[in-house]
């Protein structure tokens, strides 16, 4: 990922417009992604 910031901003844009438009499967799309849980002070 070369611009974080601005493509995490384009995924939110994403999908508010498939959240406005109920279209379920472009919000799953733009959910479907890699995370890590913090917990405490442990990932």
């Amino acid at each position: 990922m070369s611009n974080s910031p601005e493509e995490a901003i384009n995924a939110f844009k994403r999908w508010s417009t498939a959240f406005n438009e109920r279209e379920t499967h472009g919000m799953i799309a733009e959910i479907h992604f890699p995370h890590m849980r913090l917990a405490g002070s442990t990932f």
